[in-house]
């Protein structure tokens, strides 16, 4: 790998130390691609060999949306990352904000250090979308009805099923909205069934559009494995399976995309991170113009 790094044109120039452990060459990888581009988006995006006991800020291949089933098929594991590729990412939840000593934190090597803020509020989970399964409980307790008094879906709910985003990462196209509509009319307001629903043959009696089946693994892509999240009885975003009550949905500097934290129980004053945010109205640095309060996250 070190014989072929310089060919690379954004190579990080490590010296290679075979006497380091995994996480230490980790580390020296995620200090030099923020220190060098002002981006945190790599503590979300799956890199790094899966390893036990390693920080929570070193994102792992585990976490990546495909893996291989026991005949060596690469199938759907999770959802796509809401970072994307590098130098891609759609969002920009954290404005033009940026990054440049991660890792300044006196006498802890290991701890990543990023400043940001909480997004307020009081809000609901409901249960994971798995295997392709949008729950009925993401209807009938999310938002009371998913239609307002004039039939049209609401604007929060078909957004947020797709992250508001198309499957090149391009503005949501109005056309999504009435695919929603149309799946949800076929289907009622039952558990939704994407993978059911998009293995239907062409000599059945039901068949999909082609803009439904794009909306349909839209819809796969962004909410396998992930909760929805609700305030005020209406759809406020997407978090990770094993999210707890007591998780905070935070904005770091330098982040493309929101990430959710867990207070870390063993040293105090320290957060875990637990994985990324699609939270609905700020994506796009929106949460940036308005008030907020500043912290500096210890990241471990």
């Amino acid at each position: 790998m070190f014989a072929i790094a310089s060919l690379s044109k954004d190579y990080l120039n490590i010296i290679p130390d075979y006497g380091n452990s995994l996480a230490f060459v980790c580390k020296e990888v995620i200090n030099s691609t923020v220190s060098s581009t002002g981006s945190l988006n790599i503590i979300c995006r799956p890199w790094a060999p899966t390893t036990p006991n390693i920080p929570s800020w070193i994102s792992q291949l585990s976490n990546h949306p495909f893996a291989q089933d026991s005949e060596g098929i690469y199938v759907r594991r999770g959802a796509d990352c809401l970072v994307g590729h590098p130098g891609r990412c759609p969002y920009k939840a954290s404005g033009q904000t940026r990054i440049s000593k991660p890792f300044d934190h006196d006498g802890k090597p290991f701890t990543l250090v990023a400043k940001g803020f909480r997004i307020g509020g009081t809000y609901n989970y409901h249960e994971a979308a798995k295997d392709g399964i949008v729950p009925a409980s993401w209807v009938q307790r999310s938002a009371g009805s998913i239609m307002n008094s004039d039939g049209v879906v609401k604007e929060a709910f078909w957004r947020t099923l797709i992250g508001d985003r198309d499957e090149q990462g391009g503005p949501a196209p109005s056309w999504m909205r009435r695919a929603c509509e149309e799946i949800y009319k076929e289907n009622g307001h039952g558990d939704l069934d994407t993978k059911k629903l998009l293995e239907v043959k062409a000599d059945q009696t039901v068949a999909l559009s082609s803009n439904m089946k794009s909306f349909l693994k839209r819809v796969q892509a962004v909410t396998w494995n992930r909760r929805i999240i609700v305030k005020d009885e209406e759809p406020a975003g997407l978090i990770p399976a094993d999210a707890r009550k007591d998780d905070h949905v935070c904005v770091l500097f330098g982040c493309d995309v929101p990430v959710l934290l867990r207070r870390h129980e063993a040293e105090c004053g320290t957060w875990e991170l637990v994985g990324e945010v699609y939270f609905h109205g700020i994506m796009d640095g929106e949460a940036m113009s308005r008030s907020y309060e500043e912290e500096t996250f210890l990241l471990v």
